[in-house]
């Protein structure tokens, strides 16, 4: 019976024992998951304070290009700001005011270049400095106002980040307006000489020294990202392989069709200054031969050449050294009975090269006026 019973107390005390080890272990790994989630969340929320930390200062120009730092000097950090809200006004037209922004912007920067610390995070920034003093520079050849305090911060933007070429660019323009052709021509063989330019923007330069453009701003708030450029050139390339074929072939109606779509695609492209400079500079021969294919093969389709004439000008304007486009345009002041002004659009052709028919036909012209 004594045996009976201490089996039966020792079976009791060992499943009490069993249970509390199990609850406690239970309870253990309870508390352990409860802490991995916790350390989980903790994990998460960090991540989502350091984005946020890292967003805080946005690149305000050229942001496919343009790595943003974290900055860490709330000064430097509220410049920055003010340069982000110079170019939200310049995008709404609102000139005068983003030009006072930028200038308290730099005007901080400036200041914060005395401190050893701010100096290490302003050359991160450089580029971006570098654009913002360009944007002052591109709205102040815009708008003909403050053109010598552009021409110190452009200067500023030269020793920030020389190897960003737009300053120079722009200091060409602005002694251009100015009259300055000496400073004017340094400025456009210095954006030249530098290697990272692309070919369409040295074949800009290369015309605006040699006086053939002098009206042509570059806005560089405008800037779109380089996949961007490279698909509208695609486009554009598109239609001139189009048109040339249906010329080859001799297509006239397909040609005009894509001829007509190339010169839409051009005048869509004009509206953006950026797309001016990395698409349009380096296309204008092109797009002048064009319109004068455009030209006459509307003429033979019965089109009187008076109603051609908008486009015949707007052919010189691309490319001064079109002979075909003096050509017509000297016959098209021939039918209007301008004979002055006939002759005279005959001379500047023979300025450009000819061949023997198209000399051959200025002098025929000449014996009929």
């Amino acid at each position: 019976m004594r045996y009976l019973t201490f089996n039966y107390v020792s079976a009791t005390l060992l499943a009490l024992t069993f249970f509390v080890l199990w609850f406690g272990c239970g309870g253990e790994k309870k508390d352990n998951k409860q802490d991995t989630v916790t350390k989980k969340d903790n994990k998460e929320n960090t991540k989502k304070d350091t984005a946020s930390k890292n967003t805080a200062v946005h690149t305000p120009v050229d942001t496919s290009q343009h790595q943003t730092h974290h900055i860490g000097n709330k000064d430097l950090a509220d410049a920055f700001k003010l340069g982000n809200e110079g170019i939200d006004l310049a995008n709404k037209g609102q000139y005068a005011a983003a030009m006072a922004k930028w200038e308290e912007f730099e005007n901080k920067c400036e200041a914060l270049e005395k401190d050893e610390k701010a100096v290490r995070e302003l050359e991160n920034e450089k580029s971006t400095r570098a654009k913002i003093l360009c944007n002052y520079g591109a709205a102040a050849i815009k708008t003909n106002q403050n053109l010598e305090k552009a021409i110190k911060y452009l200067e500023k933007s030269t020793k920030v980040a020389p190897e960003y070429p737009t300053a120079y660019m722009l200091l060409g323009d602005i002694y251009s307006q100015l009259g300055d052709k000496t400073e004017a021509q340094k400025n456009y063989k210095k954006f030249i000489e530098i290697p990272k330019i692309s070919e369409a923007e040295k074949d800009l330069a290369e015309r605006k020294l040699s006086g053939s453009i002098n009206n042509f701003v570059v806005e560089t708030n405008e800037v779109e990202s380089d996949q961007s450029v490279k698909e509208k050139k695609q486009r554009l390339e598109k239609y001139n392989k189009d048109a040339q074929g249906f010329i080859k072939n001799n297509e006239p109606k397909k040609a005009l069709i894509a001829l007509n779509m190339y010169e839409e695609t051009c005048k869509e492209y004009e509206k953006s200054g950026y797309l001016q400079q990395k698409i349009l500079a380096g296309v204008a021969k092109q797009r002048a031969e064009n319109l004068m294919y455009f030209v006459n093969y509307s003429l033979k389709s019965g089109k009187n050449i008076s109603e051609l004439g908008k486009i015949i000008e707007k052919t010189i304007d691309i490319d001064p050294q079109n002979a075909e486009a003096w050509i017509k345009l000297g016959d098209l002041r021939a039918a209007q009975f301008d004979k002055s002004s006939a002759l005279e659009a005959y001379s500047k052709a023979e300025k450009c090269k000819l061949t023997p028919e198209q000399k051959k036909y200025i002098d025929d012209k000449r014996k009929t006026l």
